[in-house]
Parts: structure tokens; C-alpha cells; sequence
């Protein structure tokens, strides 16, 4: 650890936002996002959030909904209220019973190299 403190940021359901949001540390996202994606280390998707557009990050957390594809390189959770329609890459995948999951997975768990077809 660097010694800088961990940073945690909220935004709320009555949030909407038209393009790109990055971070660092945490974000909370209650919010609807249309036209861009969010970057950063560890994102939680809260209940009735809506993200239309890219997720690139380390962590997700989903109990909400995304449409677009999403890149997770360490842990990916869709929890059971969690509706994901898109493309994921991520090295683990968790998910709750009654997640829904539209799209092609590539779970590669440290990155091992994939056989030749």
C-alpha cells in the first residue's frame, strides 16, 4: 500500500449521467449512466442503477443493471437482482441465483494461456 487513504464515492439514484465517469479507490453507483462507461478499481452496481455503456474495472459488485460490455480484471459478482447484457472478460466469475446474463463470457483465472483450437 502507497500510504494514500482509500477513496469512497457515492453516487445516488437521483443522479443521471450523459458520458464517462473515472475514478479511483470506490465508487457506489446508484445513478443512470447513458452515452460513455465507467473506469476504475472497485465499482459496486447498487439496486435499480442503470449503466448503458462500458465497465472497465478491477472489482464489480452488480445488483443493478448493464447494458454493454464489461472488463473485470479480478472479481466479477452478479448478484440476484443483477441483470448484465453484454460481453464480460473477467478472471472469476460469482453469481446469484436469479442474476441475469445475456452475452459471451470469458472467465480466465490468472490469465492462463488458452489452448490452440
Amino acid at each position: 500500500m502507497n500510504g494514500k487513504p482509500l477513496t469512497k464515492s457515492t453516487v445516488h439514484n437521483d443522479v443521471e449521467i450523459h458520458g464517462s465517469i473515472s475514478f479511483e479507490g470506490e465508487l457506489a453507483f446508484g445513478g443512470k449512466l447513458t452515452g460513455g462507461g465507467i473506469k476504475g478499481p472497485n465499482l459496486t452496481v447498487m439496486p435499480g442503477a442503470k449503466i448503458t455503456g462500458a465497465v472497465d474495472c478491477d472489482t464489480l459488485l452488480l445488483h443493478g443493471t448493464v447494458q454493454g460490455n464489461v472488463v473485470v480484471r479480478s472479481k466479477c459478482e452478479l448478484k440476484e437482482s443483477a441483470e448484465l447484457v453484454g460481453d464480460l472478460t473477467s478472471n472469476r466469475l460469482l453469481m446469484g441465483d436469479g442474476a441475469t446474463f445475456i452475452g459471451k463470457a470469458r472467465i480466465n483465472p490468472g490469465n492462463k494461456p488458452l489452448p490452440d483450437k
